[in-house]
């Protein structure tokens, strides 16, 4: 196994491995009490409106290119050349664009279709629980009073609809999702942390008003300009360097 599948793996292995369980969490809820879901099943996997959502993606793409750009060229620099990464970037940037490819199917099917359908399924559950035994509405409560304006605030008011137009389980089942979403990307940093809020919520987007496969391939564009960047930083540094 690649190096870089193994890193993939050991991130997502144990979100991967559980939506398998998760799946049939979703399949049974689906099939004994389809009312259970405000959006359905498939309502995502239209690919009528891709290219749209690709071009609609241009604010992430331009996003990971600018801070890409700075990050690199500074992080080369202070390096002094005695980074190996740069003297292997045509490797590292091979594994990388495998990577972006895997990466993209999976996050998205993980975290943008399987965990927040079976976040809806549990979060119903425990909220109907609560209603019968304390008659409050805990999880309503949790997201309507706190959760919700808290993520509509830090996202400025523009994933409003998202988090608001499909109903409160939605919105929670939503910010569950990308919470799970962060945590994979925990080995970040705090600052790619919370880079991987909003992107996720972008990628939300993507999905509701385009279809997850614009949401697939958006995910891999914005990986591939990425490692492509930071390729072509290395090997202009490189270059510098070999001058000197």
């Amino acid at each position: 196994m690649r190096e870089w599948l193994a890193d993939l793996w050991s991130i997502l292995g144990s979100d991967t491995r559980a939506a398998t369980w998760y799946l049939g969490v979703i399949l049974a809820a689906y099939f004994l009490c389809p009312k259970i879901f405000p959006v359905g099943l498939f309502q995502f996997f239209g690919a009528s409106r891709t290219i749209a959502g690709i071009i609609a993606a241009w604010p992430i793409f331009l996003w990971g290119v600018v801070v890409t750009t700075i990050a690199s060229i500074a992080w080369y620099c202070r390096s002094h050349g005695s980074n190996l990464e740069l003297w292997d970037a045509e490797e590292k940037y091979k594994e990388s664009v495998e990577m972006a490819v895997f990466a993209g199917i999976l996050e998205e099917l993980v975290y943008r279709w399987v965990i927040f359908y079976w976040a809806i399924v549990v979060f119903w559950a425990l909220n109907s629980i609560a209603a019968a035994c304390a008659g409050k509405e805990v999880m309503r409560w949790i997201f309507t009073a706190g959760l919700g304006p808290m993520a509509d605030y830090f996202t400025f008011g523009h994933a409003h609809t998202l988090l608001y137009g499909y109903g409160w389980l939605v919105g929670l089942s939503i910010l569950f999702s990308n919470f799970m979403f962060q945590r994979g990307h925990w080995y970040l940093g705090l600052i790619g942390w919370i880079n991987s809020f909003y992107i996720g919520m972008f990628m939300f987007y993507l999905m509701f008003n385009y279809g997850i496969l614009a949401a697939i391939i958006a995910h891999f564009l914005y990986d591939f300009f990425i490692f492509t960047l930071e390729y072509m930083c290395a090997v202009m540094v490189r270059a510098m360097y070999d001058r000197w």
